[in-house]
């Protein structure tokens, strides 16, 4: 299995990791360790995250850290991160 990010996923990832690093470029790349490390689980376990409602057919949520989460569908060789999001922000 492998991990693929969408191309929104991947953008909203980027920029956390880039407002995160006006404070500390060095809190930013811990950060995104602990990110790629939880992200990274799913190929172990897949079905860690929770599903969402039924009108989303496959989605699945993993909370990332208390404000951050990703939106992920998997397949039996990869698993798809669909969105990444800052939770405190109400923009999807």
């Amino acid at each position: 299995m492998k991990i693929i990010w969408s191309a929104r996923a991947a953008a909203s990832f980027s920029a956390s990791i880039d407002y995160i690093s006006k404070d500390s470029s060095i809190a930013a790349q811990k950060w995104a360790e602990r990110v790629f490390k939880k992200i990274e689980g799913l190929l172990e376990f897949p079905k860690i995250g929770k599903i969402q409602n039924s009108e989303m057919k496959g989605l699945r949520q993993l909370i990332i850290e208390k404000d951050y989460l990703a939106v992920y569908r998997y397949t039996q060789d990869k698993c798809i991160i669909v969105a990444f999001r800052n939770t405190k922000k109400n923009n999807w």
